[in-house]
């Protein structure tokens, strides 16, 4: 039986712990998904709105977040 040699590559993008379960809620997450429909825009948004307004930090750090998360689950 031959090996296959896989390689595994690490994202040099900073989503995983805002794609976490102790940050969002994964089944939540999907019905944003759903609700949005392929809306990329409105999917950030809703995640913005639903998790990370009350943060304390900037508004850019925010939106990144938001933004992270949505990547997240592209990448899922």
């Amino acid at each position: 039986m031959a090996k296959t040699n896989k390689v595994i590559r690490k994202s040099d993008l900073p989503f995983g712990s805002e794609f976490s379960p102790s940050q969002v809620s994964l089944k939540k997450l999907l019905e944003f998904a759903d609700i949005h429909n392929g809306d990329w825009k409105a999917l950030e948004d809703a995640i913005y709105n639903e998790y990370f307004t009350t943060n304390r930090t900037s508004e850019y750090n925010k939106r990144k977040l938001a933004n992270n998360t949505k990547l997240g689950m592209q990448a899922c």
